[in-house]
């Protein structure tokens, strides 16, 4: 039976920024992938997600999901591994395993989940999209690539390309980040999941890895001790070997 991989994109990453783990994941594997980039997903500026319902994010990859025949393995890297995690609870007979690299049930901090950002810092950005986007998206980019620092035209690069989104659907990506709360859903996941964390991710603590590894029906979690939140620039080699090895194990 044939395999193939979806990949879920992070807020603000496009699938250009993943090339240097999909060529090596071909190379150690006979699997077809193909790419979701959320962030080209229209969903009209929504102020709020729903709780009650499923989010656009998920429907557009349950889309791409049911054209592919036989297995399906859903990568997601940051915000795409909560799209991935909101999925496979709500159509759970459309995939076969999960891989989450740098993800989180819930980005924002609450009593009961210290480990998430404060809601603040995502309205700011919400705001600063508005009024400073350049200066907004270095900023996140700055962080994104903690504990490293981007050159300067490495950094400029990947805020002009931001600026090709369109801005609402960046800020829906935000509210879904400010909003989405996928704990309640993670005991509906019942099929293989492996965990990747950068010990030093600065965008989404490694705690929030560590929470799903202890909540997950059947979970592995796989830390890189010196690495932070942009694991496919500071780690492809490694990166590529685990998902690879994942995806053997599942076909």
């Amino acid at each position: 039976m044939t395999i193939s991989m979806v990949f879920v994109t992070g807020w603000a990453c496009p699938g250009n920024r993943i090339e240097s783990i999909i060529k090596p994941v071909k190379d150690r594997t006979s699997v077809d992938i193909t790419v979701l980039d959320p962030n080209l997903i229209p969903t009209h500026n929504q102020p709020v997600v729903d709780p009650e319902s499923t989010s656009p994010y998920a429907y557009k990859l349950n889309e791409q999901i049911r054209d592919i025949t036989g297995r399906v393995i859903v990568v997601g890297w940051s915000m795409g591994g909560m799209i991935a995690q909101e999925h496979a609870a709500c159509f759970p007979d459309t995939v076969d395993g999960l891989i989450l690299i740098g993800s989180t049930p819930r980005f924002c901090r609450t009593d009961d989940f210290p480990c998430g950002k404060p809601g603040s810092l995502v309205r700011g950005m919400i705001t600063g999209l508005s009024v400073a986007p350049r200066i907004t998206m270095s900023r996140f980019f700055r962080e994104v690539s903690h504990p490293l620092k981007l050159k300067r035209d490495k950094l400029q690069e990947y805020v002009e390309q931001t600026m090709l989104y369109d801005s609402g659907n960046l800020k829906s990506g935000l509210n879904y980040l400010l909003s989405a709360d996928l704990r309640g859903l993670i005991s509906e996941i019942d099929i293989p999941v492996l965990l990747i964390h950068g010990e030093n991710d600065s965008i989404i603590s490694y705690e929030a890895s560590k929470w799903l590894d202890s909540h997950l029906i059947d979970s592995r979690l796989i830390s890189y001790s010196k690495s932070g939140h942009d694991l496919p620039l500071q780690n492809p080699v490694d990166l590529s070997v685990d998902i690879a090895g994942f995806m053997n194990e599942i076909e």
